[in-house]
């Protein structure tokens, strides 16, 4: 990875560098510190529309496994695949939301 990015140095963690942006893919979470490169207000606007688009998501989801009328007619395995993109939604929301109070925390 570092040789395809021509990056100086990567490293794997718990904790994001300050400073730092944040993209969450399935099963990850990629950290880039780019506080003295990036536009902090371009980078919190981009991670607010993408939590307006993932909170609309998560709101659709809930209403349907919430229909008793869904939940009965739709084969179990609809509902569970319903439920896993539930939770993989709500999941990246948080990170979303973590990278945006670090966000606010720069400037």
């Amino acid at each position: 990875i570092r040789k395809l990015a021509r990056l100086s140095e990567a490293a794997v963690g718990n904790e994001a560098p300050a400073g730092s942006i944040v993209t969450a893919v399935e099963g990850a979470t990629v950290n880039l510190p780019l506080a003295d490169v990036i536009d902090v207000a371009v980078e919190k606007t981009r991670l607010t529309k993408t939590l307006g688009k993932l909170e609309k998501e998560i709101g659709g989801l809930s209403a349907k496994l919430s229909n008793e009328k869904f939940l009965a007619k739709a084969p179990e395995d609809v509902v569970e695949e319903q439920k896993e993109r539930l939770a993989a939604a709500q999941a990246e929301k948080a990170k979303l939301e973590a990278a945006v109070g670090r966000l606010a925390a720069m400037g």
